[in-house]
């Protein structure tokens, strides 16, 4: 089988195609990698590799994502013989170009939603652009064999009857645990990733700033970068609300220990992530009705909220706060990463979906 990504460099984008090839393997699988050089020599995958020769960083985003399309379809056609199915993997919700050719050579495709659709995102394309990469996207599920989505409230947004839920994220339980015992730790809210507008951090501050959130001695630590982390700190840093700026992944189970919660009041997500590792340290989370989370979070384990208005946020932290069993719902976090979002669990769900595809 073949794995196709687009070759982009940041780091989480990296890591995430290391922890794909780990979930194959894990299933028995032998995958090679299609990507750009740079995003295959630092994932420190094993795995087979076939990069781009060319370097695309200096050309218009529209015509690197041809010249990567193109230089797919090359590999797959001269290649075809070794490949039994073809995921499509990060960024390959638009590589709609491979995605034909493999159906003229007969190969299996499985596309990953790996995100919310371009039109959905605060990018700063065009108009246009945006929506015509929806198109390219939607038209792309439409030609697949199989798509996998995070969880079930995306099914309906996929034009394409064989989709099935399978995270491709999944939790090294053993480095992210429950280091410290819940009932120790302080009244400490945290939040984990980008700092910008989608992610719903500055209405997050707000809900903070609220006298009744201060009343109750709450602390807040913010972890992330992004354009708006300058902005907000002016704005809302004090006493009681932390800007950390970037912290290294491996430090992030030290962080998650300090916390009674972790708030995801972002307004779309393809995961989060961050909500699992949180949870594998008996971290509950609250979160908004977005990506994996309505799958992820019941009333048992956490806090779904229907919108992230401050008020709104505000009320049920303090919501959350005033429940009488926090240290059963911090177990149950920790139990619900273990047995369904832990390595095992999720290369299962991605044999099952391979083997329905071929």
């Amino acid at each position: 089988m073949c794995v196709v990504s687009t070759p982009i460099t940041d780091n989480p984008f990296v890591k995430s195609i290391k922890r794909m090839e780990n979930i194959l393997v894990a299933g028995g699988n032998n995958p090679t990698f299609i990507s750009g050089k740079k995003t295959l020599s630092t994932s420190g995958i094993k795995s087979d590799k076939k990069s781009i020769p060319v370097e695309l960083s200096q050309l218009h985003p529209v015509f690197r994502e041809i010249a990567f399309q193109i230089f797919c379809c090359y590999t797959l056609i001269l290649q075809r013989d070794r490949y039994d199915i073809c995921l499509f993997y990060k960024g390959g919700m638009s590589l709609v170009l491979p995605c034909v050719v493999c159906k003229l050579l007969g190969i299996p495709v499985c596309v990953v939603k790996s995100g919310a659709y371009l039109h959905e995102r605060s990018l700063r394309h065009h108009k246009f652009i945006q929506y015509t990469g929806t198109f390219v996207q939607k038209a792309n599920f439409k030609l697949a064999d199989s798509v996998i989505v995070f969880g079930e409230n995306a099914i309906g947004s996929v034009p394409n009857n064989n989709t099935y839920v399978a995270s491709p994220e999944y939790i090294d339980v053993e480095n992210f645990s429950c280091n410290l015992d819940y009932q120790k730790r302080e009244k400490i809210i945290g939040f984990v990733g980008r700092i910008e507008e989608v992610k719903g951090v500055e209405k997050l501050c707000k809900a903070l700033k609220k006298q009744k959130i201060r009343d109750r001695d709450i602390k807040a630590i913010l972890i992330g970068d992004g354009s708006k982390l300058e902005k907000l700190e002016e704005n809302y840093s004090c006493g009681t609300i932390e800007f950390t700026g970037w912290v290294d992944h491996s430090d992030l189970p030290e962080f998650y220990n300090k916390m009674k919660i972790l708030v995801v009041p972002s307004e779309a997500e393809g995961g989060p992530i961050t909500a699992m590792e949180a949870m594998a340290c008996g971290t509950p989370v609250l979160g908004t009705r977005v990506g994996i989370l309505p799958d992820l979070i019941n009333a048992d384990n956490g806090v779904l909220i229907e919108k992230n208005d401050p008020e709104h946020i505000a009320d049920n932290i303090i919501s959350y706060f005033d429940k009488p069993m926090k240290e059963t719902i911090s177990s149950n976090s920790r139990r619900t990463i273990e047995e369904n979002y832990s390595l095992g669990p999720i290369s299962e769900k991605y044999n099952h979906v391979l083997k329905m595809t071929v």
